[in-house]
């Protein structure tokens, strides 16, 4: 059975199982710099999408309290269950769990412009791509 499992900061080291595959790493960093980068941080939450205990996806997420914004900041799915639908249900689960965290709150996600495949799975569950950019020049899109 599908379920997100959310990361104890000290057993980070099961992110390092997900691994995406070459063409991907163009678009995303790798999971050891992500934990380098956000662990510890308040505002931010590591979650896995697990099927019984294996562990198929990772995504990292930010509540900015303040300023009422959710930001799905990285989204991954092992290499080995990609093509399987994955993707998307990982991703309606974790829409799910944003709203938990605050209804009315918007979800924003950035992507890389080439980054063909995940652009096509947000717009299909509603993101809508606000044509503005990020600082690295990545599209941004909302939930609403």
């Amino acid at each position: 059975m599908l379920r997100l499992v959310e990361v104890d900061p000290d057993r980070c080291s099961q992110l390092l199982r997900v691994q995406i595959t070459d063409e991907q790493k163009d678009f995303i960093d790798p999971v050891d710099q992500i934990i380098k980068d956000h662990m510890g941080m308040d505002s931010c939450i590591h979650l896995t999408l697990n099927d019984d205990d294996t562990i198929i996806g990772y995504a990292l997420i930010r509540h900015n309290r303040h300023e009422r914004q959710l930001w799905l900041d990285d989204l991954m799915i092992d290499a080995k269950y990609q093509h399987q639908g994955y993707g998307r249900r990982f991703l309606q689960q974790l829409i799910d769990y944003m709203r938990s965290l605050d209804p009315s709150a918007p979800i924003c996600l950035s992507c890389v412009k080439t980054n063909v495949h995940a652009i096509a799975l947000y717009t299909r569950l509603g993101f809508i791509n606000t044509e503005q950019e990020n600082t690295l020049g990545e599209y941004i899109f909302t939930y609403y």
